[in-house]
């Protein structure tokens, strides 16, 4: 049985939210969703306004923020800078406790080619489970929806 994975999202790579794979002659689509209106409803919920938002892979005035966006990205620079990306996780929580932290769930049991991207998809999963083994309170976000799951 051949299979073959073609990643189509804006990305095109592991974050990219659309997998084609085709197995024995069949094709199948798996849309995995990035973008489903997760910092918009972070926003309402919380009371935060653009000008209190960070993006991820640049985290740097953390006490003056109140969310991170793109908590996934943080993880890829720390893994490019060699970087523990759990030491930069506990890190943000103890000098900004009360952050409102979004993360993309970049691997959607989908296993990448490269090493890197592997990686990558690793880590971000183990600080995703550590960030909500941590937080408050935890919600995911479907089609601008969020379900509340812890």
């Amino acid at each position: 049985m051949g299979v073959t994975c073609y990643s189509l999202g804006a990305a095109q790579e592991v974050t990219g939210s659309k997998h084609i794979f085709e197995v024995d002659g069949r094709s199948f689509m798996v849309d995995c969703g990035a973008f489903q209106g997760k910092r918009e409803l972070a926003k309402k919920e919380n009371g935060i306004s653009e000008s209190e938002i960070a993006e991820g892979g640049s985290v740097r005035e953390i006490a003056s923020v109140r969310m991170i966006d793109h908590f996934e990205e943080q993880v890829r620079e720390d893994l490019r800078r060699d970087v523990d990306p759990g030491e930069t996780l506990r890190r943000v929580l103890s000098e900004n406790p009360e952050i409102v932290l979004i993360m993309n769930e970049v691997g959607q049991g989908v296993l990448p080619r490269e090493k890197a991207d592997r990686d990558f998809a690793e880590a971000a999963g183990t600080v995703m489970r550590e960030a909500a083994s941590l937080a408050e309170s935890v919600t995911r976000v479907f089609c601008g929806i969020g379900k509340r799951l812890k």
